[in-house]
């Protein structure tokens, strides 16, 4: 497959990019400045919609896995959305655990606010591929990465959402498992149109 990272530069986009190349696909590793990469690496801004046309142009599969800490989150997000949108190119799209389900714990009144307006521009971006065309996929950690853990080799998928603050310190996954976990989804299609989470195996 010809797949197209955006977020390259990242620690959840670089893991994505060396576990795609490994299964021989064709990638490439798209970040805001130039990097040394395990596959083709090219720059390219996600809120650009002329440059994000160009560069997903013939691929199968797009993953995005981005953030922008000098932007605000909601006009990040959303601009990216709609470039990824106008893109046309199946996506997967990686973002917060405390987006999932009808509940939203980030809509709960113990949430903390100076997390929230994070947290809402992942919501608008997402809500705008949910609102398009455009085949969709959007995954998260069940509730965070564990930066220190390794590559196990598997994980578990969960789609029921947080219920509490008290359980986004439990279950973390590697950044390595989770990019098994996403490069399977760009490869099988397999929750298209779902948000769904990845914890450990």
């Amino acid at each position: 497959m010809r797949i197209v990272v955006f977020g390259a530069a990242g620690r959840g986009g670089g893991a994505v990019v060396e576990e795609a190349v490994s299964r021989g696909h064709d990638v490439l590793a798209v970040a805001r400045r130039p990097i040394e990469a395990k596959a083709p690496s090219a720059v390219g801004d996600i809120t650009d919609a002329a440059s994000v046309a160009a560069l997903v142009s013939g691929a199968d599969v797009v993953v995005s896995s981005v953030y922008d800490g000098n932007a605000d989150a909601t006009a990040f997000y959303t601009a990216a959305a709609e470039s990824l949108v106008g893109g046309g190119v199946r996506t997967v799209h990686v973002t917060l655990s405390t987006l999932r389900g009808p509940s939203r714990l980030v809509d709960a009144p113990e949430f903390p606010e100076v997390y929230r307006g994070f947290n809402l521009g992942h919501a608008a971006g997402l809500e705008r591929l949910a609102a398009s065309g455009l085949e969709w996929t959007a995954i998260s950690p069940v509730t965070d990465f564990d930066a220190e853990a390794g590559r196990s080799g598997g994980y578990e998928l969960d789609s029921a959402a947080l219920t509490g603050m008290e359980q986004l310190g439990e279950r973390k996954v590697s950044f390595a498992d989770f990019a098994i976990a996403v490069v399977d989804e760009a490869e099988k299609g397999a929750h298209v149109g779902s948000h769904i989470g990845v914890g450990p195996a």
